[in-house]
């Protein structure tokens, strides 16, 4: 039997008494000195209140730790030719290989959650530990980390959180051979959701703003019927199509990167109901440079205002009686219930939402309120 040089991580809880630190600790063989050397493991363990918290602080960071041990983490080694994928550098290696793929705003957003990541695997001391070697207790107790310091009061933003630091390690499967094989963050629980902003109509809400839409401004609901059927952002997106962006031949809307979110061309499929819209709209015969919505409701070199929809939106919502939280933008929503509804797959609805992957797209649906079943969808719905 091959002789350990190292003892498994313990708990010391100070005997309860949490006027002092407790701490995880583990001891490893020196290579010069052939002697077991002891290393303490803090983390957050005494951010816990009660002694019932911080010994479930203590028992995943123990976990953690005898889980790197067991594969070959040594506190001696020099790592040197590891450096270049430490987690430290490869969220530098990320950064920097998004910077210019995403819009400055969500780059902001990027650069500021994984500064504080970084800053966190420092504190800890972990910040010559390879990639490989980060675990699934490591990025939660971050997450728990981040949220309770950053006062997150939104299940969305440590979802969005956890999301973006799933894409970190998702880049590094996808990108570099034999540096990582698994992603520890996939099996991380999100958060629940409370909806709020644009909601999905229900049945009644739907046929009541559709109703009055119709009968007091029936060119608005052109907008909402590409909000719907195309899933489009209606001001950054829906705004600026033009007549150009319709590969007829293909059947999908081709959008340029600058008017979408990933700052990259992306494709819509054109259901037949929509065609059907588009046809209507006699866009097949219009100058290709022309935007689709210009001015006057009507395709022209102008693009219509960009508050022109959303206050004559806000005078037909008021007349159906319903709330704030109902928008031009929740007809997107409302497609997507729609399709889970009607048996659409997973996968055509991540198609349809550009969503980067199939867990994105669970997720979304779950802040809807809907789960996806098996069956397929064969066509979408009139409106």
């Amino acid at each position: 039997m091959t002789k350990l040089n190292y003892r498994l991580p313990k708990i010391y809880d100070a005997s309860g008494n949490l006027s002092k630190q407790w701490f995880v600790y583990y001891s490893f063989l020196n290579p010069e000195t052939k002697k077991f050397q002891r290393f303490r493991i803090f983390q957050d363990i005494n951010s816990g209140s009660t002694k019932a918290e911080r010994m479930e602080k203590a028992r995943l960071v123990q976990l953690a730790m005898a889980e790197l041990l067991e594969d070959g983490f040594n506190p001696f080694e020099d790592q040197a030719h590891d450096n270049t994928f430490t987690i430290i550098n490869c969220i530098d290696i990320f950064l920097e290989a998004v910077k210019d793929r995403i819009r400055p705003k969500s780059y902001n957003r990027y650069f500021y959650e994984f500064r504080l990541m970084k800053q966190w695997f420092i504190d800890q001391g972990l910040q010559n530990l390879h990639i490989s070697q980060v675990k699934k207790n490591h990025i939660f107790n971050h997450l728990e980390f981040a949220r309770q310091h950053g006062d997150w009061t939104s299940g969305k933003t440590y979802n969005t959180h956890k999301s973006n630091i799933s894409r970190l390690f998702n880049f590094f499967i996808n990108n570099y051979d034999e540096v990582l094989d698994k992603n520890p963050v996939e099996t991380i629980e999100s958060k629940p959701v409370i909806t709020r902003g644009n909601q999905p109509y229900n049945e009644n809400e739907f046929k009541a703003i559709q109703k009055v839409i119709l009968e007091n401004d029936p060119y608005l609901w052109r907008i909402c019927q590409f909000v719907y059927y195309a899933a489009v952002r209606n001001e950054q997106e829906g705004l600026n199509l033009k007549v150009k962006h319709i590969d007829w031949g293909a059947g999908k809307l081709v959008l340029p990167p600058e008017i979408t979110k990933a700052k990259s061309t992306q494709f819509i499929p054109i259901y037949p109901e929509f065609k059907k819209i588009l046809l209507e709209m006699g866009l097949m015969n219009v100058e290709p440079n022309y935007f689709i919505f210009g001015r006057d409701d009507r395709p022209g070199p102008l693009r219509v205002g960009k508050d022109n929809f959303y206050d004559r939106f806000k005078k037909m919502r008021s007349l159906a009686g319903l709330s704030k939280h109902h928008g031009i933008y929740s007809f997107k929503h409302t497609r997507a219930c729609h399709m889970v509804d009607d048996g659409s797959s997973l996968y055509e609805i991540q198609t349809l939402f550009r969503h980067g992957n199939l867990q994105a797209t669970m997720e979304y649906l779950k802040s809807v309120g809907r789960i996806i079943g098996e069956r397929k969808l064969s066509s979408a719905r009139d409106i």
